[in-house]
């Protein structure tokens, strides 16, 4: 990964290092970079981390994510539950709606790319596209998290096999667009020092990731074809991310991180800037 625009500076020219190192600053991440901090030792920012409880309430979501995301091993499973197999489970839909030619065009020139794949994709993208352009995380986790246990609601009720199978693929977008946005937050709340945040990211992705082994066991073969025990523990997930993402959010501005003086903080860096230079000459 890049360094710190104040440490070092191989991709940046002087006026692009410091637009960069003043948007650390008025984000808050200033005075956690560069020669001239103070670095504390790992105990001392591990102790720190493990003790903060917005780590906590930021690991709780992740793992509700990353709970609900391992229905992603079970997608041919579930495709195979409803009555189909091979290219015409995975692209019933476009053969009900396009026509016989061009069908075979999209197969052999996206490899049998799965729809519920690139509805995630979509999700992904737009998600993260707009929380950016509208600089509202929460709100977008909220409202796909509230989406996606609505669609997983009307999944394990309807009995219609297309009708559950397009369900099924807007539901599952749902759970990828929250992902990254979820692990952005952390940045946004746990801002510094860098070594608390860098223990904090890596915390909340083994703990969360850990879901990947429990919550394979969601998903028997012998709960097939309705797998009422996975989808509704999905469901209350997605449920349960969408009240905390407000909850969390409420307590996170009512508690916000400390954060530096966005002054001293660029003039900090520029300094360790300029010493680095001297050093050079």
């Amino acid at each position: 990964m890049p360094d710190y625009p104040s440490s070092r500076s191989r991709f940046l020219n002087e006026e692009e290092s410091i637009l960069a190192c003043n948007r650390l600053s008025a984000d808050g991440i200033g005075l956690t970079q560069g020669r001239g901090v103070e670095h504390i030792p790992h105990w001392v920012a591990f102790k720190m981390t493990v003790t903060d409880w917005r780590v906590w309430a930021q690991c709780f979501m992740f793992i509700l994510v990353t709970g609900s995301q391992t229905m992603q091993y079970f997608i041919p499973t579930l495709v195979g539950s409803f009555g189909w197999t091979g290219v015409q489970g995975q692209c019933k839909l476009c053969s009900q709606t396009i026509h016989p030619l061009l069908l075979l065009h999209f197969l052999t020139k996206t490899d049998h790319t799965i729809p519920a794949y690139m509805a995630a994709l979509v999700y992904v993208v737009g998600s993260c596209y707009l929380a950016d352009r509208f600089k509202a995380k929460w709100q977008f986790v909220c409202g796909l998290s509230g989406l996606g246990c609505i669609l997983f609601i009307a999944v394990t009720t309807v009995t219609n096999k297309t009708t559950q199978y397009v369900l099924t693929i807007f539901a599952f977008g749902t759970i990828y667009g929250c992902s990254p946005l979820v692990k952005t937050w952390v940045s946004d709340v746990i801002p510094q020092p860098a070594a608390k945040r860098a223990i904090a990211i890596a915390l909340i992705n083994s703990i969360g990731n850990a879901s990947s082994i429990y919550a394979t066991w969601l998903w028997p073969k012998t709960d097939a074809p309705r797998y009422i025990a996975g989808f509704a523990t999905t469901t209350s997930w997605l449920g349960i991310l969408c009240v905390s993402a407000v909850v969390f959010a409420w307590l996170f501005k009512k508690y916000p991180v400390e954060k530096a003086n966005h002054a001293e903080a660029i003039a900090a860096d520029l300094r360790d800037r300029s010493g680095e230079g001297e050093n050079k000459a």
